[in-house]
This record gives structure tokens, C-alpha cells and sequence, in this order.
């Protein structure tokens, strides 16, 4: 039986506000050059994915393989926000590149409800989707496709002030696993997370620049 790991409301909902994240995504076929490697990456051996010890000023402070091996890896990277990158099949033998299929989207509605929970309860309140889209990035006539949420919500420190946090949650499937990014971080509007955003999606590209071909997907002609 497919096993969903925690961390994400209606994955079939409207896009709201697409248009904020279609040019972030399309740094996936840009320059980058964001990537430290002094010290070890992290290769990841199921699919190949290489995790730099840094991505700017973002560090990677631990690696996680669950004993569940449904649930894949857990890469945690700290800086001003937190970025949790999870590589994972559910326990589904082929996943689609990419964001069709019932694997990925039941997968994808997991992680949203997750996330429309957390963002509700203590310590935070007040969680509300601001945006939802399925951006598709053209390379050279093929197209990379992901699935994209992102909440606002509040929350409430141990002296009893406030602040304000954005969610992310980006994912998309790739070499029969699905591939998911959280990035939390404090801070009003979507405008305040985005060059975060953007330099972590930079660094992952620049890192794995021999594995971007395996996320693209001929076009779909009508």
C-alpha cells in the first residue's frame, strides 16, 4: 500500500496567482553558478540527484533516510528559511515525469492537505493559500512541468509576539520518484520568499545541470 509522507488542500483548485512563479521556474534552463561544493555533496542513488554541502547561504544540515523506504530522504537545508527537499516513490513502482498520472496527484493533494493542517495549528494560525498553479517551462521544444502551492499563515513565538511566514511547496516527478521541495520562510508577500526561492532552485540546477534532461517531456501538440 502507497505510504504519503507528512509535510503539505485541493490539488484540482484554481490557479490564483500563476504568474509569480512561471519566471522563478524558468531559471531551470538558465545559468546558475549558486552552489558551493567545498565540502561533500550528497548524491542521492536512486536517481542521481547531487545536494551541495551549500546553495548560497543556505547549509546542509542533515540527510535522512527514513526506515520506511516508502518514505526516501529527507535534505534539510538551513539559512533564513528552511528548505526540506524529499525524494520518495510512496511505495508506487513507476511514477510519471512530471505532474500527470494518479500517483503524482494523489501524492501532491497529500502534501497540500498536510501543509493546510500544519499552518493551522500551534504554533501558527491563520493559514491560507494564496497561491496554486501547474507552470510549464519550454526548453528548446520540450517542456518541464511542476506543481506549485503556496500558503501565508501566522506564528506565534514563546514570548507571545507574532510573525508572519510564507510555505512553498513545489513538486514534480522524476525517475520513478517524486521530488518535492518545502521552503519556509518568515516574512510578508510572496515577493519576500521569491530570491530565496530563486537562488535554492539556481543551486539545485547548477548542481545537477548532466540530470536536467530527465526532467523534460516532449511537447504536447493539440
Amino acid at each position: 500500500m502507497p505510504v504519503f509522507p507528512s509535510g503539505a488542500a485541493n490539488a484540482e483548485g484554481t490557479s490564483l496567482r500563476p504568474f509569480l512563479v512561471v519566471p522563478l521556474l524558468t531559471l531551470l534552463a538558465s545559468s546558475a553558478g549558486c552552489a558551493r561544493h567545498a565540502e561533500k555533496a550528497y548524491r542521492h542513488p536512486e536517481t542521481g540527484l547531487t545536494f551541495p554541502s551549500e546553495i548560497g547561504h543556505y547549509r546542509r544540515v542533515s540527510v535522512i533516510r527514513f526506515r520506511d523506504p516508502r518514505l526516501g530522504v529527507r535534505i534539510r537545508y538551513e539559512g533564513p528559511g528552511r528548505a526540506d527537499v524529499f525524494v520518495y516513490d510512496c511505495g508506487f513502482r513507476k511514477i510519471p515525469t512530471g505532474v500527470d498520472g494518479d500517483e503524482f496527484q494523489r501524492a501532491f493533494a497529500q502534501s497540500d492537505r498536510n501543509i493546510a493542517t500544519l499552518t493551522t495549528v500551534p504554533p501558527f494560525k491563520g493559514g491560507t493559500k494564496v497561491l496554486e498553479a501547474r507552470p510549464t517551462i519550454n526548453v528548446q521544444g520540450r517542456v518541464a512541468r511542476l506543481q506549485v502551492a503556496a500558503y501565508a499563515s501566522t506564528e506565534v513565538q514563546g514570548d507571545g509576539s507574532e510573525i508572519l511566514v510564507q510555505t512553498w511547496l513545489l513538486m514534480t516527478g522524476y525517475r520513478d520518484n517524486f521530488l518535492k521541495l518545502l521552503f519556509t520562510i518568515p516574512g510578508e508577500g510572496l515577493g519576500v520568499s521569491q530570491p530565496e526561492l530563486r537562488m535554492l532552485i539556481l543551486g539545485f540546477v547548477d548542481a545537477n545541470r548532466r540530470q536536467m534532461e530527465a526532467f523534460l517531456l516532449p511537447r504536447k501538440t493539440p
